[in-house]
């Protein structure tokens, strides 16, 4: 069995091996947002450019979906709340609609957000992804995202 395929040896030692393994042009082709599929070595194609600040409402326009889904709050509004129960229920939510997309088919299960950086400048055009500009409150505001992932 190849290395990368072994779930008994470590993230590094099966990351490094399915590295060794792959060609110069397939390396570059993994370095964009849509990947390739390397059929030899079992690896499918996907893509991971998918936005998900306040749901993945986003899908409906961008990629031209019917998603009966949820708007949720910004996370620059919800730090604003100061309720980091309903930050882990609304991440729950985000996730289990996310979950649901991939079940029917055609969604990758990586999408951006939150952004644990600093709201400094408004004029960035992606200050509503992440927390504020409290270093401690936004990082605790965005550990509440991870840990209210489903399974962690």
């Amino acid at each position: 069995m190849e290395n990368y395929r072994n779930s008994s040896r470590s993230f590094e030692e099966r990351a490094a091996d399915l590295v060794s393994r792959m060609t110069l042009e397939e390396k570059i082709t993994w370095c964009g947002t849509w990947t390739s599929p390397i059929p030899r070595l079992g690896l499918p194609g996907w893509h991971f450019s998918n936005e998900a600040s306040h749901g993945i409402n986003a899908l409906n326009y961008v990629n031209d979906k019917g998603y009966n889904v949820t708007s949720f709050p910004v996370c620059l509004a919800m730090g604003q709340s100061w309720d980091r129960d309903k930050i882990k229920k609304v991440t729950a939510a985000i996730s289990d609609e996310i979950r649901a997309a991939h079940n029917m088919g055609d969604e990758s299960l990586s999408f951006w957000c939150p952004t644990i950086n600093l709201s400094k400048d408004p004029r960035n055009g992606r200050s509503d992804e992440n927390f504020g500009e409290d270093p401690f409150l936004g990082g605790q505001d965005g550990s509440c995202v991870y840990s209210g992932i489903p399974g962690k």
